[in-house]
């Protein structure tokens, strides 16, 4: 199986960072890339 590894930032005011970071697992078919200029 491929996949990819992503942490997703999420708001979290009890954080002093004030976001917390759950890492996911992403199958090529689950995501598309988007290019900014």
């Amino acid at each position: 199986m491929e996949g990819y590894a992503v942490d997703v930032s999420l708001p979290d005011a009890s954080s002093s960072t004030k976001f917390r970071y759950d890492n996911v697992m992403l199958e090529p078919d689950q995501f598309i890339v988007v290019r900014s200029a």
